[in-house]
């Protein structure tokens, strides 16, 4: 369970939540789960989140009303959609029901049973196609996928920074113009390495809290983003490896756009890692260089 929000986990305050807050609520809505113990998920840089180990274990997800950040969004209700709209296609967990505390709403879904990534792999990409050839849903956010859009949200970000880290970054800025051209689709907008459960040989995605309808290059750039990877996974993907994810993914027109706006994803990815520096989360430290990097 991931999330681009809070800095560090405070781990006592994700094992009192579910006492002070969530329990109460959750076992009110879901009387059978009522006893039953709770274990707080690694991860949730954002949104609180708990397994409950019932007969059936469940995920308990605090959404957490502060958790929006200038790239990923937080979106309890979106995610809540897109989890009814894609159920029974083993492509995200099943929603079981939307609740509310004055914190923020709580989602709980089925426990997807398995293994986190740790580094995004061609299966992952696969899976990401499965997504984008999902049928459209209604009432999410639509992102424009131009170059010009790209280069706004990263200058917009440079303009939170100090002044001297924004230049550094700002200097770097590459050249690339392309129109926002491809058939709008659905993304999953969050596909880091650890948003991916591998069991018995297929992959679920979970974390869907900033679903939009828009290119698929944007999944494309968080999967195979450096820093992501750095962050949470193993480390970067090789360049072999790279190449072997978008032959993967099986659609040469949105890899070879992936491949034209990739040093802008890489731009403004390294912009990001300086705002999540700037906001205390010093993992980030390294995404700023290694996405930096990949535009040379």
């Amino acid at each position: 369970m991931t999330g681009h929000g809070m800095a560090g986990d405070d781990w006592q305050y994700r094992k009192t939540m579910p006492q002070n807050i969530l329990r109460p609520t959750v076992e009110a809505a879901l009387p059978h789960v009522a006893g039953a113990e709770w274990e707080p998920l690694a991860g949730g840089r954002t949104n609180p989140v708990f397994k409950i180990n019932a007969d059936a274990p469940l995920v308990c997800k605090l959404s957490c009303l502060s958790g929006e950040t200038p790239l990923f969004g937080n979106r309890a209700l979106d995610e809540a959609a897109i989890l009814k709209h894609l159920e029974g296609s083993g492509l995200a967990p099943s929603l079981t029901d939307v609740l509310a505390v004055p914190e923020g709403e709580i989602l709980i879904y089925s426990f997807v049973e398995g293994d986190i990534l740790t580094q995004t792999i061609p299966a992952a990409v696969r899976i990401l196609r499965q997504v984008h050839q999902a049928e459209i849903p209604d009432n999410l956010p639509r992102l424009d996928g131009s170059s010009a859009a790209i280069i706004q949200k990263t200058k917009a970000i440079l303009e939170t920074l100090p002044v001297q880290k924004a230049m550094a970054i700002s200097f770097a800025e590459p050249k690339v113009e392309l129109p926002d051209t491809l058939v709008p689709r659905l993304i999953h907008g969050d596909p880091v390495p650890a948003n991916f459960i591998q069991s018995k040989g297929k992959l679920t995605l979970i974390d869907w809290q900033c679903p939009a309808i828009g290119d698929p290059c944007e999944d494309l750039a968080i999967a195979l983003s450096p820093a992501m990877n750095a962050v949470y996974g193993d480390g970067p993907l090789t360049p072999q490896q790279m190449k072997e994810c978008l032959n993967a993914y099986g659609d040469r027109t949105v890899s070879d756009r992936y491949r034209k706006l990739a040093p802008l994803f890489h731009w403004r990815m390294a912009a990001y890692c300086a705002w999540k520096v700037e906001q205390g989360d010093k993992d980030y430290a390294a995404g700023v260089k290694l996405e930096l990097a990949a535009l040379k």
